[in-house]
């Protein structure tokens, strides 16, 4: 399977192909119930289907040109929307039933994106987020929320939603890196992050002390000058808040990290192991470890649900 997406904890399963088959395409959807162990509906689309996303409400198909909103209920397509190339499928669904929206690229080559409200089908927001192309979404549980990391992955922002206000903006590092996975904790006062080829998980905290300078503030000379400056410059300069980091032990890398509840980050590596850490107080304690292989010449693909602190794995020989 190239994409298999589970509505929270509940039977219903979201597949995409990955073979050459009509019934495993990757143009093709199947929607699964695991009690049945039947197929409830399935749907072929003109191209491959990149991203799969799913709420109690919606069902969101992304293709690399075009988004399909489903009613959930009745799979009636509500709306399809035109947008621009978007190769990796790049977007994020809110999971609260009241601020229920959904967050795109608006270009392929700027860091524009789209707040588009799935219930009213309507365009809410428009913000310029990053510089560079936006590689990674990420809602809070409560809609109200939004993390971005552009395809430099060196800094991290959050913004409110609907407004489009920028709350904060956290440095990963200062050179280039894929960033895989970023997460809000259930009560959006931490916030996660992993990259490819690094062995170290960043923590940042959402409070009052990180938020962000309004303009025409006269608190901090670096916030205020930023004011005066090319928005190029920004990442350069906006200060690194870093909460709490994770040096995952013997060089290992992480492949998903995610909140299981306030306090408590799991983190699911490369190379085959579920880690549990205990935040406190601005460090990270490893409470528990677990093996997901059978045998070590496996290889592991991870998808890691956030919300609902569940782990779906995707083992190959």
């Amino acid at each position: 399977m190239a994409i298999v997406q589970m509505l929270f904890c509940t039977s219903l399963v979201a597949q995409v192909g990955a073979g050459s088959q009509p019934g495993s395409s990757p143009r093709h959807l199947r929607l699964f119930n695991t009690k049945t162990n039947k197929p409830i509906c399935e749907l072929t689309f003109p191209s491959t289907v990149l991203n799969v996303l799913l709420n109690m409400a919606r069902l969101v198909v992304v293709l690399e040109t075009k988004i399909h909103i489903f009613d959930l209920r009745t799979m009636k397509v509500l709306h399809q929307i035109d947008t621009s190339v978007n190769a990796t499928g790049a977007c994020a669904l809110s999971i609260s039933e009241s601020n229920c929206f959904l967050a795109y690229p608006s270009s392929s080559s700027r860091g524009d994106i789209f707040v588009y409200d799935v219930l009213n089908l309507q365009l809410v927001n428009t913000i310029r987020a990053h510089n560079s192309p936006v590689h990674l979404f990420a809602f809070n549980q409560q809609g109200t929320m939004l993390a971005t990391v552009s395809d430099l992955g060196t800094v991290v922002r959050v913004w409110s939603i609907p407004e489009g206000t920028k709350l904060f903006t956290f440095r990963r590092g200062t050179y280039s890196a894929t960033v895989t996975s970023v997460c809000f904790n259930p009560s959006s006062t931490l916030l996660s992050l992993s990259s490819k080829a690094s062995s170290t998980i960043h923590v940042f905290a959402l409070n009052e002390a990180a938020k962000e300078v309004p303009a025409g503030s006269r608190v901090g000379v670096i916030p205020a000058a930023l004011n005066f400056m090319p928005t190029v410059l920004h990442d350069i300069v906006e200060p690194s808040r870093c909460f709490a980091r994770i040096d995952l032990k013997d060089s290992n890398v992480a492949s998903a990290c995610g909140f299981y509840d306030n306090d408590t980050l799991m983190v699911v590596t490369v190379g085959g192991h579920l880690c549990q850490y205990v935040i406190t107080d601005g460090t990270c304690r490893l409470a528990a470890e677990y093996s997901l292989l059978d045998s070590p010449s496996e290889e592991l693909e991870v998808r890691l649900n956030p919300a609902e602190g569940k782990v779906e794995q995707d083992g190959k020989s």
